[in-house]
């Protein structure tokens, strides 16, 4: 499986990929992206096109956890997790077998993270493409809350 986060503040859209490591953790990986939510559209599909690509399996569990979240707010300019928290909506994107799946997720504060809303999937065929990917997205950070 592939997987990317994306997470909306304002009119950005912030997103990167998630690699599984050899102790099962996903963390955020290369590469961070940021893309104007009213830009080109095809913009923002291929971002996620992106971010998927680069997710990878085993890779090396981290020792330092802080790490792999700083590119993400140096991109939003953002001193704190919980600063870009506190005002962001995220979905996670799996990608398997043939299909994408949007998940939104519920912010549950800086300090509570993001749970996942699985009553909301988004599916799509991973042929998909780029302004149907942004179409998917845009209506999957709709129904964060």
């Amino acid at each position: 499986m592939r997987m990317a986060v994306l997470y909306l503040r304002g009119q950005e859209i912030y997103l990167h990929a998630s690699s599984r490591t050899e102790m099962g953790a996903w963390v955020a990986q290369d590469p961070y992206l940021a893309v104007d939510s009213f830009a080109s559209r095809d913009a923002v599909g291929d971002a996620l096109k992106l971010a998927l690509a680069n997710s990878k399996e085993e890779i090396e569990h981290p020792k330092d956890f802080g790490a792999l979240v700083r590119p993400l707010l140096k991109r939003a300019n953002c001193r704190s997790w919980k600063a870009f928290a506190n005002l962001a909506k995220c979905c996670t994107a799996e990608q398997e077998k043939g299909t994408i799946v949007l998940i939104p997720h519920r912010n549950l504060g800086p300090d509570g993270g993001f749970k996942p809303m699985l009553e909301n999937l988004f599916s799509v065929p991973d042929s998909a493409s780029a302004r149907s990917l942004y179409e998917v997205i845009t209506s999957c950070f709709d129904m964060c809350l």
